[in-house]
Formats: C-alpha cells, structure tokens, sequence
C-alpha cells in the first residue's frame, strides 16, 4: 500500500443532518466511527460542497462532535469551508461579467445591485415551484446518456481540485442521490484514477413509485444507472437489494460494476437512561418502529386493531408508533384520531433517544413491523437483539433478517395480521417459547462489524490496479 494512497470516507451526510441518527445516517455514522477509531494515517475524512461543487476535506474531531449533538437544540459548530463556496460563487459571476462587453456590463452591475434582494426572493419560489417537473423531466431526458458522456460534455469538464489522489478510494454511504454530483465524482475518478465504493439500499422508487414523492421516483433511476457507471464496487445491505440493482444494471444496459453484501449491525449505541418514556413502558404495548409514511404500511396495523375492536375485544394493547414523519400520511394520522374504533388506543412518537428506543423495545410485549418494501429492515434487526419476538411482512429481504425466529404475514392481509396479535395476546407461553429461541439462536450483528466490512472491502480495493476508464463504459444504454 503506497503511503500516497488514501482511504477516504465521505461524512456529507452526517455533518448536514440534525435529528437522530436514523437508516442511511446511521450507516454512516457507525461506519465513520469504527474508521476514525482505527486511527490510521491513511483513513481520511471529506464532505461534498454542491453548491461549489468541491470536496473538502474535515477533520475527524469535527463530525465526531456533529454525531454527539444530534436531535439536541444546542447549536453547532459553523462547517469548515463555507467561505469557500462564497468566493467559488463570487469568481463564476466575476467570471461571466468579465466575457460581457464595458458597454453591456456596468448596467448589468448596476441592475443586479438594485434588485438582487427582490430577484434571490422570486428565485426562492419559483424553484420551489418548478423543481418536481423539471426534475423529472430532465432525469427522464437524460437516462439514455452514458454518465461518461455527460461528463464530457458538462460545463465543469476539468474539475476543480480536490483533496484526492491517483489510486486512492473514496466510500460514500450517505444520501448521496440528493447531496452529491455523481458526475462530478465521475470526472474526478476520470481524471485522477481514483477508485469508488457507493452503497445501494434498496430500488423502492423504482419498484414502487406509487409509494414515492414523484419527483424521488423521477429521478432514482437516473441515480441508480450513475451508481453503476461510476463504482468499482457497490456494497448492498441486502441479497435482495443485490438482486434489484442487478436486475435494473441489466435491463438499461448499465455497466456492471462488482457488487458485495455489508450486514448492517443491530446493536443500539446505548445512552444512560431513558428519560421521557417512563409512563409509557410501564403499561403494556406493542412497538413498531418506522418512518411513518405509506410504505411502511401503518394503516395495516390500524385496520387489524379497528377489526379487532369491532369482534369484541376489549383486551387491546396501546400500539406504538416511533419514528419521523414522512410523506402521504396525513389522512392516515388523522383517522387515528377521529376514528372511535382506536381513539386513544395509538401513540405516536416522532423523536426518541437511543436510550428511549432501547427501553421501549426491551419493554413491549413484541413488535410489529409490517412494510410493503425494504433495503434490508433495521427495525426487525433491532428488535431480535433485544431478545422481542416480531410478526413481520413476508416482503423483500425480511426474511434474511430473521430466518424462522419470526412470523411473516402478508403485509396486505389485516384480518390476518389482527388474527396473529390476538394469538400471542392469548398465548403467553408461547411467545415466551419465541423468545426463548431468539435468545439461544440470533446472533446480533454489530456495528464494528459493518465497519469492519466496509474498511476490508476499501483495503482490497486500494491495493487492486487501476481499473481502465473504459471498465465503465456503455455506448449502448438504452432509456427505460
């Protein structure tokens, strides 16, 4: 290993998000975590600017003190470069102004000083306004292209510098279809021969674009396909997440870059205490940890308690929710409200600590977690190390998850899903017996062990020859 060659690992999405660390931020944050643990000089740390189109590099104290503020309201440290945008920003104006005519550029100067703040105000809205069909549009446009040839016809041809060099690797594991520029890092692997490990969670917009914001389903197939131009290697959490991008490389005709499995560890990193949720713990209660949106399949869980009210029951657990809100959920929240059928039967919580997540699962009866779709299904992963039995859906790579240490049911079925939390309401010894078995047969997958993976895989990487540029090539991509 060369000491010029570097290990870098992107942290953009750590240092921009502000809530609990959840999915996506959570991988990156454990990842980050075991890296800057092992200390080595040739494990380094950067962040994207998108807005001056650079990387930069950060040091590992700053994103460990962003990690440990996360869902506090003390404020943060201002990031590193930000002076650095305002001046790229400044010098592309100066740059445009110097092209134009002395007769054509003093009022143009002039104008811009008078109505810039009116101009930035109208800009606002009307991006806002205009941005979900223009997106999808221009994805839809340009899926066809081969990511080489946007690269080479894009206006940032030569890339501006960056904290890189030749055969070192960069790993990004964040929300990189919404914080980065997948042909700048192309340009960039182009121009420095740089190697690349991207990350791929799961295909739901693509699959499942009705459970989707449309603008989100416009545009992951375009990422996906970039995914794949641009990765020497892809790390799927899942076989079946593996499967969906493989099927998708083959059918548009995409590169086919090495793909390889990082099991996402399960262990919550344990705070002290569980302030917050004292009341709730103490009575009993089924758990279902989740995003609320559509996807996840909420209302399965609402209509099997609504049928389960009107057989007669009156037994009932509350049924807890936790996780943020997303999309298309509205109407759903506010027939748990209104609904006399569950009225007062449902809580809902939207921020809790690791500490609170950890009391709660150590302390429900067991949980449910019935999604249409997932990438792997962290939840249920969690759920079994804290020793809880779970009736899970049948869908998509659950079952990797927990094997035969769970019940799976159809995530459409609510009749079935009431029929299975009546059974084990009335059968104590036998979720007893459920739990017994998790105890003795699951093995908690860690977090150190997802770092782990993910470093080994970079090693390798790093001491492989530089691929040829033409490795990820395509002349003959056809649009979806």
């Amino acid at each position: 290993m060369s000491a010029m060659q570097t290990i870098w690992f992107d942290v953009t999405t750590i240092v921009h998000w502000h809530r609990p660390p959840v999915g996506v931020v959570r991988v990156e944050a454990e990842c980050f975590k075991y890296l800057a643990k092992l200390g080595q000089p040739n494990i380094r740390f950067c962040h994207f600017d998108k807005r001056a189109l650079s990387y930069h590099e950060i040091e590992a104290s700053y994103v460990l003190d962003i990690i440990s503020r996360y869902g506090q309201e003390q404020p943060r440290p201002p990031l590193p470069n930000t002076e650095t945008t305002a001046k790229r920003a400044t010098q592309r104006a100066k740059l445009v102004l110097q092209k134009l005519s002395p007769t054509v550029r003093e009022p143009v100067i002039d104008f811009a000083t008078k109505v810039t703040p009116t101009l930035r105000n109208a800009l606002h809205h009307y991006r806002r306004a205009s941005s979900a069909a223009s997106q999808v549009a221009t994805q839809l446009q340009q899926l066809s292209r081969p990511l080489r040839e946007r690269a080479d016809s894009s206006a940032a041809a030569a890339p501006p510098p960056a904290p890189f060099r030749s055969g070192d690797v960069v790993i990004s594991a964040g929300l990189d279809w919404d914080q980065k520029d997948r042909v700048y890092l192309y340009q960039l692997k182009l121009a420095l021969g740089l190697k690349v490990i991207l990350f791929c969670y799961d295909l739901i917009p693509v699959l499942l674009p009705h459970l989707c914001v449309g603008e989100v389903a416009g545009m992951f197939a375009r990422y996906f396909v970039d995914v794949a131009w641009c990765a020497d290697e892809v790390m799927c959490i899942s076989r079946s997440s593996q499967r969906d991008f493989l099927n998708l490389v083959h059918e548009t005709g995409a590169p086919e870059p090495k793909t390889s499995i990082v099991r996402l560890g399960a262990n919550l990193p344990l705070e002290t205490g569980g302030e917050g949720v004292e009341e709730l713990v103490q009575g009993k209660y089924l758990l279902f940890v989740s995003t609320i949106e559509r996807r996840k399949n909420h209302e399965v869980i609402y209509r099997a308690i609504a049928q389960l009210v009107e057989s007669g029951r009156t037994d009932l657990p509350q049924v807890v929710f936790v996780g943020m809100m997303g999309w298309g959920v509205s109407d759903f929240l506010s027939d748990l409200r209104i609904d006399p059928r569950v009225r007062g039967r449902f809580t809902v919580l939207n921020h809790v600590t690791d500490a609170q997540l950890s009391m709660l699962y150590s302390k429900a009866l067991f949980t449910l977690y019935p999604s249409l779709y997932e990438g792997w299904g962290l939840p249920l992963a969690e759920s079994l190390a804290h020793g809880k039995f779970c009736i899970a859906s049948n869908s998509s790579s659950l079952p990797e998850v927990a094997g035969p240490l769970v019940d799976y049911v159809d995530p459409w079925e609510s009749r079935r899903w009431g029929e299975r939390i009546a059974h084990y309401l009335d059968h104590p010894e036998e979720l007893a017996q459920k739990e017994k078995a998790i105890r003795e047969r699951y093995r908690v997958p860690s977090w150190e062990d997802t770092g782990r993976t993910v470093f080994q895989a970079a090693q390798r990487l790093l001491n492989s020859p530089p691929a040829s540029p033409e490795t990820n090539d395509s002349s003959s991509a056809p649009a979806l």
